[in-house]
């Protein structure tokens, strides 16, 4: 079995260098626990996320992979109570299941700072101090604010860290695994609207899809009319 992890869309508390990835991994085994096939003894979580910063790892890939071989990788869970034993393997997702040995770089980008980003004025947002610290920040970004020793203007310092191709790896994934691998129930663990066209298809091929949803979710409600007896909704 495979489980399609969405690091992104993972509570923080289990992200950041000094939290266990591997207690999260613990919590969805227990979820999906009673659906794993009785014929199946390996299970194989895959991390996605911005893992290239161009074609070398990014920083948050490095400290997840030491986090992951600080515990045994693979490690062995009991099955039930008997003498059947499940093989877990933890990876990031370098490359689609499809060509496992071509590693799809630049999954992380730096974003110049975007535009028609505006920054209300402190005394329009009723703030009645006269030193407020949001002054400077107001300053900046209408360009009045210079001191003798920077020139640099905002479009020059600020940036915003950008995933790429990592919603469409996932949903390539779990396709192919449906489709191709014969995999069911395909695992999916993100509370992120992009994969629904994955969700979608797979349930119309009549395969089973265990969707995990790691944030309260408020919007359009994809889920309405989907068939039941292939769509098996889960929280975490």
């Amino acid at each position: 079995m495979f489980i399609l992890i969405d690091y992104s869309n993972i509570p923080d508390k289990y992200q950041g260098k000094d939290k266990e990835i591997t207690d999260f991994i613990d919590i969805l085994f227990l979820k999906i626990k009673k659906y794993i096939p009785d014929d199946d003894n390996l299970l194989r979580f895959r991390l996605y996320g911005g893992w290239y910063n161009e074609d070398s790892l990014s920083k948050d890939a490095e400290i997840l992979q030491k986090m992951i071989f600080k515990r045994n990788n693979p490690f062995i869970k009991r099955r039930g109570k008997g003498l059947h034993f499940l093989k877990i393997y933890t990876t990031l997702a370098l490359s689609l299941i499809s060509n496992e040995s071509k590693n799809l770089f630049f999954t992380y980008r730096e974003k110049k700072f975007p535009r028609n980003i505006k920054c209300y004025d402190p005394d329009n947002a009723l703030c009645d101090n006269p030193n407020c610290d949001a002054l400077t920040l107001l300053r900046f970004f209408t360009k009045k604010y210079k001191t003798p020793c920077c020139h640099r203007g905002i479009k020059e310092l600020l940036f915003r860290g950008e995933q790429k191709l990592v919603d469409s790896m996932i949903v390539s994934d779990a396709v192919f695994l449906a489709l191709h691998k014969d995999v069911s129930p395909v695992v999916i663990v993100s509370s992120d609207d992009d994969i629904w066209p994955a969700i979608e298809t797979i349930v119309a091929c009549k395969k089973q899809v265990l969707h995990l949803h790691t944030i309260s979710h408020e919007g359009v409600d994809y889920q309405c009319g989907i068939d039941e007896k292939y769509y098996i909704p889960l929280s975490i």
